[in-house]
């Protein structure tokens, strides 16, 4: 159990060091992955009982890329005339098992899940992963989740 209390304990410095790097460049890609991918939303407790509650990080999982044609304007699927690349994101938090009901789908100890709260695209996969962070952060802060019915207002959504 020592070995899970440790890894616990790296994770939360990377994880303090991730949201203060986060905070003093939101619009750098790299600090917006880092403060995804550490974020406890995103993390997965292991189920094994001699890694118990040792963290692992599960934001690949939990994300959805697609690369789309658009209309510049509109930002609507577009195949033909004016069109522009975007990638759209969308995102979940991992749930543990109990909370996902069981999933017969879920892989052991939980799932992914689908926040449309936070769905939100870019130019480049850049600009959609800062802008997702950006999200995030301002819906879920620090926390693994949020209720239902609190909204990410359209001033702060990218």
């Amino acid at each position: 159990m020592q070995l899970g209390a440790d890894l616990e304990a790296i994770h939360a410095k990377e994880w303090a060091k991730a949201v203060k790097n986060y905070e003093n460049d939101p619009n750098d890609f790299y600090h917006s992955y880092e403060f995804l991918s550490l974020h406890p939303a995103n993390i997965r407790r292991f189920p094994r009982e001699d890694m118990a509650g040792t963290p692992e990080p599960w934001f690949e999982e939990n994300l959805s890329i697609a690369v789309v044609k658009v209309d510049p304007k509109t930002k609507r699927i577009e195949t033909k005339g004016n069109t522009e690349t975007n990638v759209w994101l969308e995102w979940g938090p991992y749930e543990e098992e109990s909370e996902s009901h069981s999933d017969p789908c879920a892989p052991e100890g939980g799932t992914h899940t689908h926040d449309p709260r936070t769905d939100t695209g870019g130019r480049t996969f850049e600009e959609a992963m800062v802008n997702l962070a950006n999200n995030v952060y301002h819906l879920y802060g620090g926390h693994a989740r949020v209720p239902d019915d609190k909204k990410l207002s359209k001033k702060l959504r990218k």
